[in-house]
């Protein structure tokens, strides 16, 4: 079955391949030369040496009416408080703003529009409120449904690149961040059918990309001095989900660590087909190629696990939109278990959770809701709940002021 199928069954009020387009995250920055950040998707939890001086803050895009909005994060309660909102382009249609990514020195976010098919790029100022810089936004190409961003930078910070994958048009693109936050002039791989999650490696070498179309996900070179992407042929790319590919959709790369297998982290992939109830672990090596290896298909999960998310090395956790109807979704946690997932503990009802983020400080989870356009909070690993690994909502806030925001995409601050 198509995946434009279970896409307009998932959520009838959207076009086919942008129900998923809210699966983000963040990866997990590592210690190699690069460190990454992503937007959605869905992902591990952040690690950085910097710490918002006046708490945190938080950014979620808003598909129904075009805004970003901007919270204050109390990094001790993880309460979020709304501030004020921001525009980011068109909607109509299902589409508008959707993967949302930030620097990892907090200084510059990006976010693109699958309706406008345009990058919506602001600085951030010490105290999370966001400007536009010059200009607002890049051109990413007509009909290109941009689905998410992702950031590269430097050990020390410094950000060098943005990567955006476009459903529309089947390509995956390399935006280098100039100094001062622009993008510049964007290097672009082409054959691939309806891209959708990323995840980066710590040393900020391999690019891992799910196809959502094909069942398919990818380990692509990336090389920094010249933005080019390359397949890293004949390891990849490898179905999703052993000999029935899938629909893979978030894609989160936990912190590197040592095994068995070697020194490398995991890589988890959700599915965003309703009927399909698999999660899919692989293990991704920080030597050689990193082309991904010892993959284990099957995991149970409830359905459409669009978003991914990992907090430490030992608990993942994935966002669960069912079938789009409200009351349907939820959220799992689960534990590592050699090569496997277990299932450790699921909060339901969820409205519609399409993302998944961990704070910094790995205590606090929060899934934007598309169907009652909600932001909940989730302590994790916490004595709150015996079960540990993801507790009951302890907060749920509206995302935006308009009646039916829409929220995708969270990225947090450092």
């Amino acid at each position: 079955m198509s995946i434009l199928r279970y896409l307009a069954r998932s959520l009838a009020f959207l076009p086919p391949i942008l129900l998923l387009a809210g699966a983000l995250g963040v990866v997990s920055c590592g210690k190699g030369l690069y460190s990454a950040t992503s937007s959605s998707s869905g992902s591990a939890s952040p690690t950085s040496t910097s710490t918002a001086t006046n708490g945190g803050y938080a950014f979620v895009t808003n598909r129904n009416s075009g805004y970003i909005s901007e919270f204050k994060r109390n990094i001790t309660t993880g309460i979020l408080k709304y501030n004020t909102r921001i525009a980011a382009g068109a909607t109509g249609s299902g589409g508008g703003p959707l993967g949302i990514a930030i620097t990892q020195n907090n200084q510059f976010l990006y976010a693109c529009n699958s309706q406008d098919g345009n990058i919506y790029q602001y600085t951030v100022a010490s105290d999370g409120t966001l400007t536009p810089m010059t200009p607002p936004s890049v051109p990413n190409g007509p009909k290109t449904a941009p689905i998410q961003v992702l950031t590269l930078s430097t050990s020390s910070g410094t950000p060098q690149w943005l990567f955006v994958t476009n459903s529309g048009n089947g390509t995956v693109s390399a935006y280098p961040i100039q100094p001062a936050g622009p993008l510049g002039s964007a290097v672009t791989a082409t054959g691939f059918r309806a891209p959708f999650g990323m995840a980066i490696n710590s040393t900020g070498t391999v690019l891992y990309v799910s196809d959502n179309a094909a069942g398919l996900i990818y380990s692509l070179g990336f090389n920094s001095k010249t933005g080019a992407l390359s397949n890293l042929s004949p390891l990849s790319p490898i179905n999703s989900q052993g000999s029935y590919g899938g629909n893979p959709a978030g894609l989160a790369l936990s912190p590197v660590f040592t095994t068995v297998s070697g020194t490398g982290a995991l890589l988890l992939a959700g599915d965003s087909n309703p009927n399909t109830t698999l999660l899919s672990l692989f293990f991704a090596p920080s030597t050689g190629t990193g082309a991904l290896t010892g993959f284990t298909p099957g995991t149970p999960a409830s359905q459409a696990a669009i978003g991914t998310a990992w907090v430490g090395t030992s608990i993942a956790l994935s966002a669960n939109n069912g079938t789009g109807a409200l009351g349907t979704g939820s959220i799992t946690s689960y534990t590592v278990s050699g090569n496997t997932l277990l299932t450790v503990n699921t909060v339901n009802p969820v409205n519609g959770p399409v993302s998944i983020v961990v704070d910094p400080q790995t205590q606090f989870a929060y899934s934007t809701n598309i169907q009652d356009g909600t932001i909940s909070q989730y302590p994790v690993s916490s004595t709150l709940c015996t079960t540990g690994g993801i507790c009951p909502s302890v907060n749920d806030i509206k995302s935006d002021t308009a009646s039916n925001p829409g929220p995708y995409g969270i990225v947090l601050s450092n």
